[in-house]
């Protein structure tokens, strides 16, 4: 075992439970799967979605660049460092440094903590349909190259997916992995399912099956992303990081977003999209259900100290 794929240490453990709001003592009365379910929620609901480290250095959130302006894009001025899935790293940003992260740390790390407590967990690639929420009977199917990480845990011989590190919307708690069986979420209008199939419309020859997670958005289901029997390694896992974090053509390299889930199944999300190279404004929003229009909209100052700021008031992120 490299020290990449180390466990954590019974010390780390304790550290991640307090992060996400849990202390070991919560779980020694459950089942694996009720301590799952509740480690998985309690996760969303504390550590955000977060790309911020995709545009931005990580070592710029001090009082001395606090008046600087953020850029995002190609005429950005920053030169952030490969975001990293080193087990350290991630601990130290998540736990430690309090702050978020997207699939490829969030779920890797997420990933770590169950091995140490004693789970069986795959990783697999997936990838991302791009009109999220849509009927794809109305608008057909797209989707991005491999750049999800999702997992599959074992729990007494029965596997559920699970994922802390879908920014789109997934499930707040493990799906029983059975094709075409409902699972219900936080709130009344969500629930998910999983599909068994060749990929829609992926104009691709000699695919094999794999597997959709769709999600009731209230009228239809709509993918979030398809994934593949495929057991990745840590090893994997850091070649796909390397994509998504650095090439011109990942989805994040125009999008920087920070999301958090909510008790109530709302969704509180701070964006900022590069549109025909120029950048957008950083827009702080709250959607109650996926289709419902945006509420309590406000647009921030775009420099390194009002969005800290931000951050921190909203979205559980860095130190108190």
């Amino acid at each position: 075992m490299s020290a990449n794929d180390r466990l954590f240490s019974p010390t780390e453990v304790d550290e991640y439970l307090q992060r996400i709001g849990l202390q070991r003592d919560q779980l020694d009365s459950l089942s694996k799967l009720e301590a799952l379910r509740k480690i998985q929620l309690a996760h969303l609901l504390t550590v955000p979605f977060d790309t911020t480290a995709v545009h931005l250095p990580l070592d710029w959130w001090s009082d001395e660049h606090s008046q600087t302006p953020i850029v995002i894009g190609k005429d950005s001025p920053f030169q952030p460092e490969l975001v990293s899935v080193d087990c350290d790293d991630t601990l130290r940003n998540i736990v430690k440094n309090r702050r978020g992260g997207y699939c490829w740390s969030l779920n890797s790390c997420f990933a770590r903590l169950l091995l140490t407590l004693g789970y069986h967990v795959l990783k697999l690639p997936a990838r991302v349909y791009t009109p999220r929420t849509q009927n794809p009977a109305q608008v057909g199917y797209e989707w991005t190259p491999i750049c999800h990480l999702c997992l599959l845990v074992d729990v007494d011989n029965t596997q559920f997916l699970c994922d802390v590190g879908f920014g789109g919307g997934g499930p707040p708690y493990p799906i029983p992995f059975v094709m075409d069986q409902e699972a219900s979420s936080l709130g009344p209008v969500e629930k998910f399912r999983l599909v068994r199939q060749i990929c829609p419309e992926l104009n691709s020859e000699g695919q094999l099956p794999g597997y959709t997670l769709e999600r009731w958005v209230g009228e239809w289901w709509s993918p979030c992303y398809h994934f593949y029997d495929a057991p990745m390694t840590f090893r994997d896992v850091e070649v796909y990081n390397w994509y998504n974090s650095t090439h011109s053509l990942a989805v994040f390299k125009t999008l920087m977003v920070v999301t958090l889930v909510l008790k109530d199944d709302s969704r509180r999300t701070l964006l900022c999209h590069v549109k025909d190279d120029k950048q957008g404004e950083l827009k702080i929003s709250t959607t109650a259900h996926p289709r419902a229009e945006e509420t309590d909209v406000s647009y921030i100052t775009p420099t390194f100290g009002e969005l800290r700021r931000v951050l921190r008031q909203e979205f559980n992120w860095g130190p108190p």
